[in-house]
């Protein structure tokens, strides 16, 4: 994960040195943009490479005789590669549509959305990244107990860092896009509060995407999911077609989220790997208790500190992060867990006291 994170780092300086190379240029800037990024990928995904094949020896290109491999390989990567597909016309889609039906403000809109979608996305994204490779051995290893309990940490931990990202944005949307843009195209606000809700629903369908790749069998899951994301797009056109706004394109892309966290619990149910008990008890009922705490708190904070000054909107946002902090703190973390962390925080803050301590016992 270091390196990873090193990486990580390295990918994000390439960007904005490209980001800045494009003020500097006279030429074709969009052609020297995909250049660049071209470039940077090329170059993060050379340095996987290089890493891998010196500190793994399986990670070495070689004969394999054993052509039941690469029927496995290519079912997976093949029907895998169907579902990638489907997000991929879902997304590009309804862009299109968009710009058919209300033209390039509405589209234009919906982009702004989707960068603050795409920031939250990536803060989950990198919490899931740890839990992958655990959540695939525990399976592949047979133990399924300690799967679904690692499964009921994950959906609550990507909660947790969602929320408290998110729900500030949320309850100060309006605030946040005016600083941000000064001009605020149409229907931009409707457009990103729907997109955080969109991601709260992503926060529980990544892990169940990972378990069902632990299982191995992709061709079913790509199927339907990919089914009810290419149903988003017609019923998007149908909807504007008959003169629906264009939020409900998103609202269509909530539906079709929530579809396919249905079929994925039900997939994973009839597998044996998922406990829609357990999930409901020690996941969803701490988090709906979180969320209608942290609503009513917000509700008051905002009736308290009105104003458009900027540091009003700060105190606000200030507000809300310590709302959403606090409720998870009591509410959602165990008095076990809430010890451990705290003690990872001393020895982080204090690692020579720590050590000298276990040196003493």
């Amino acid at each position: 994960m270091q390196v990873y994170a090193y990486v990580s780092i390295v990918e994000v300086a390439m960007k904005l040195l490209i980001a800045y190379s494009l003020c500097l240029a006279t030429d074709d800037r969009l052609m020297l943009y995909a250049v660049l990024i071209c470039g940077s990928s090329m170059f993060i995904l050379l340095c996987y490479i290089a890493y891998c094949r010196k500190k793994y020896r399986t990670c070495q290109i070689r004969r394999v005789r054993n052509t039941q491999i690469y029927k496995d390989l290519l079912s997976f990567s093949g029907w895998s590669f169907v579902g990638s597909s489907a997000n991929i016309f879902s997304v590009q889609g309804v862009n299109i549509i968009l710009n058919i039906f209300f033209g390039t403000v509405v589209n234009a809109a919906r982009g702004i959305a989707v960068q603050i979608s795409s920031q939250l996305d990536n803060l989950i994204n990198n919490i899931q990244v740890a839990m992958n490779p655990q959540l695939i051995q525990l399976y592949s290893t047979g133990r399924i107990s300690q799967m679904r309990e690692l499964l009921n940490d994950n959906f609550k931990w990507n909660f947790f860092m969602m929320w408290v990202a998110g729900f500030p944005i949320l309850f100060n949307t309006k605030d946040v896009l005016w600083y941000w843009l000064g001009e605020v195209p149409e229907y931009t606000i409707v457009f990103t509060q729907l997109v955080i809700f969109r991601c709260f629903l992503k926060v529980f369908e990544r892990p169940l995407i990972t378990s069902q790749m632990a299982h191995g069998r992709m061709k079913f899951p790509s199927i339907i999911t990919g089914g009810f994301l290419i149903l988003e797009v017609f019923f998007a056109w149908v909807l504007f077609k008959n003169g629906y706004p264009p939020y409900w394109a998103f609202v269509l892309d909530l539906f079709a989220i929530v579809a396919c966290i249905v079929y994925d619990v039900v997939y994973l149910k009839i597998k044996g790997v998922f406990s829609i008990r357990s999930v409901f008890r020690s996941v969803l009922l701490p988090c709906l208790v979180i969320v209608l705490l942290c609503m009513v708190a917000g509700t008051g904070v905002s009736y308290i500190l009105i104003g458009q000054s900027f540091w009003i909107f700060a105190a606000r946002l200030i507000m809300d992060l310590i709302i959403a902090a606090v409720s998870i703190w009591f509410i959602g973390i165990s008095k076990c867990q809430r010890q451990t962390l705290i003690a990872q925080i001393v020895k982080r803050l204090h690692p020579h006291d720590c050590k000298q301590i276990e040196t003493n016992r």
